[in-house]
């Protein structure tokens, strides 16, 4: 019988494999490595994280990472923000380094002197312009947080429960409109005030369609000036619901009974640096 050739045992897998896998886990170690080193990274908790790493691990071997979080680490960028925990009440109040919170506040202090003269200069246009035409007492000049606030007296304008204008009222009107031309960034509205007694006419079945009546009506009369843009004004009737005397009297009636001309300006809170 011939002899037969013994097959040759079976050769071990080969693994060149673990060359190409260490090389791909080298170089996404070291990407990462790169992302870490230029993240900007709060170095307390990692300090704490590379405890927890030095420390022992359930189901491993014992081990230890050498170097420092320090050595590891970059330090942290300078951030123009800071924060600072009180230990007593647990509040943490951020700060703004003084180089730039000094400008910010005097850009503010600027803005709001700038404000403040155009406001009290159109107040002063609008006194000056009216004192022409009324007395002291149908008429005044305010400056609130919310603007210029120019208040009429309702028989300065309108007959008792009526919202048409008459012509005396009309020319009082274009006077105001004509300062309002000189201030042509501001917005505008228009609010229509009654006192708390009901109104007594089939027109107007309660205060809130008078005020608003009113309001529209002077409205319609500013805007008669072809220089004012419409886009920048608003009507709109309180009814008796902004008192600002007491109703039980009739000075203070007299007082809830007006048109409010309100030109809007930036609230603006001065700062000191």
């Amino acid at each position: 019988m011939p002899n037969r050739r013994k097959a040759p045992p079976p050769e071990a897998p080969s693994k060149a494999w673990l060359d190409s896998y260490a090389d791909a886990m080298t170089l996404l170690l070291a990407f990462f490595v790169l992302l870490f080193a230029m993240s900007n990274l709060d170095v307390k908790k990692y300090e704490a994280f590379f405890e927890g790493l030095n420390g022992p691990i359930d189901n491993a071997g014992e081990g230890t990472l050498e170097g420092s979080v320090e050595e590891a680490l970059p330090p942290p960028s300078p951030s123009p923000v800071t924060e600072a925990e009180d230990s007593d009440s647990a509040t943490t109040t951020t700060t703004i380094p003084g180089g730039e919170e000094c400008e910010d506040e005097e850009l503010e202090n600027e803005l709001f002197r700038v404000t403040l003269e155009e406001a009290e200069a159109l107040a002063q246009q609008l006194d000056d312009a009216l004192s022409v035409h009324l007395d002291d007492s149908d008429y005044s000049v305010d400056l609130e947080q919310r603007g210029v606030v120019l208040r009429l007296a309702d028989n300065a304008l309108f007959a008792s429960g009526e919202a048409a204008l008459d012509e005396v009222a009309q020319d009082v009107l274009a006077v105001v409109a004509d300062v309002l031309v000189g201030h042509p960034a501001n917005d505008v509205e228009v609010e229509g005030h009654t006192d708390n007694r009901p109104t007594s006419t089939a027109r107007f079945a309660t205060n809130w369609e008078l005020s608003s009546a009113r309001a529209t009506n002077v409205l319609r009369e500013l805007l008669a000036d072809a220089e004012l843009e419409p886009a920048r004004f608003a009507a709109v009737g309180r009814a008796d619901t902004i008192p600002r005397g007491d109703n039980d009297t009739e000075e203070g009636r007299a007082e809830n009974r007006r048109t409010e001309i309100v030109v809007m300006f930036p609230e603006t809170v001065a700062a000191t640096c």
